[in-house]
């Protein structure tokens, strides 16, 4: 049977950019929507006397953005919503205890996931983090991130 996959389908995963993803311990949070872009520079190829361009294709680039639920398993755990801080949060303000450091800001490894078999690794920054929360509303988190190369692993 065929099924249209949807943002409510999707998971997030984060570790360090050199870790294996591993599916139990790596979700952060349940993924909204998400999307990136994958863009190619070109390069011309023409010389002095040339009547018409010519390219090739030059130097490739990902950018992409998610909006995640920040939620907990149960009402008194802080499993995911503490996991979301620590790898997330902690990636773009790195701190010892609750002391900002003065290191350089990592890299992380992310999977947006529909299913078992349907996913995308990217290496990446994250460069934004938003937090919004109103009253009735499920507190939600948009993230924007710059790929360090194209994805990783693609299954779609």
């Amino acid at each position: 049977m065929s099924k249209f996959y949807s943002g409510q389908d999707g998971t997030l995963f984060v570790d360090n950019e050199d870790a294996a993803i591993d599916n139990a311990s790596d979700e952060v949070a349940k993924v909204r929507s998400w999307s990136f872009t994958i863009n190619t520079a070109v390069l011309e190829t023409v010389s002095l006397g040339d009547k018409d361009r010519t390219i090739i294709p030059g130097i490739t680039s990902l950018t992409g953005s998610a909006s995640i639920y920040y939620y907990a398993d149960a009402t008194n755990a802080s499993h995911n919503s503490g996991v979301l801080s620590s790898r997330i949060i902690d990636n773009i303000l790195p701190r010892v205890g609750s002391q900002p450091m003065s290191q350089e800001r990592t890299k992380v490894r992310m999977r947006l996931q529909v299913d078992h078999f349907h996913k995308i690794d990217i290496v990446a920054v994250i460069t934004s983090f938003s937090m919004t929360n109103a009253v009735g509303e499920v507190m939600a988190a948009d993230i924007s991130f710059e790929g360090d190369g194209i994805a990783t692993h693609s299954s779609f």
